[in-house]
């Protein structure tokens, strides 16, 4: 949800969900250890929702995804996060929280107030550790209702870079 653009300001300020998806195996030495987790999403017949204290020890027992706004100027958590567990052939974890940021964005103001400009949301891996362990791919995005009935909102294509950072070449 967007909550206001200020292009005079070049920024812009909005709220979303990220969910991050992973395939995980239980039986591995990292991941053993949380084996009842899977368990008992298999005996739900689709997914256990972690409790808090769970989510905890989950994340400080394995290797997270770690990934951030890269043109963010400030984030605010809006809820703690939440982790599911999904069972069957190909076990998951799903890992999602809510949050409210204000982005840079340049604007180029060429015809102010009428201009039109793409917003964009800058998201990378920040951990050179897990760049390897996590493909961070772009699935869904949603939109709540008011956000759509603007007269000028059109949706873009998701724009996926992939490369080595600087340093790595």
């Amino acid at each position: 949800e967007f909550h206001e653009v200020k292009p005079t300001e070049g920024k812009f300020k909005c709220c979303f969900r990220m969910y991050l998806l992973w395939l995980v195996d239980f039986s591995s030495t990292e991941y053993a250890p949380f084996a009842d987790l899977y368990e008992r999403a298999c005996q739900a017949g689709s997914y256990y929702s972690m409790r808090d204290d769970e989510v905890q020890s989950f994340t400080a027992g394995v290797t997270m995804p770690s990934v951030s706004i890269a043109n963010a100027r400030e984030i605010g958590e809006i809820d703690q996060p939440s982790i599911r567990v999904y069972g069957g052939k190909r076990p998951a974890v799903l890992w999602n929280q809510a949050f409210d940021v204000v982005c840079r964005q340049p604007f180029e103001l060429q015809h102010f107030p009428f201009d039109h400009q793409p917003l964009r949301m800058e998201l990378q891996q920040n951990d050179s550790i897990t760049w390897d362990l996590f493909d961070l791919s772009v699935a869904i995005v949603q939109f709540k209702q008011p956000v759509l009935r603007l007269p000028d909102w059109r949706m873009l294509e998701p724009e996926v870079v992939r490369g080595s950072p600087p340093h790595k070449n």
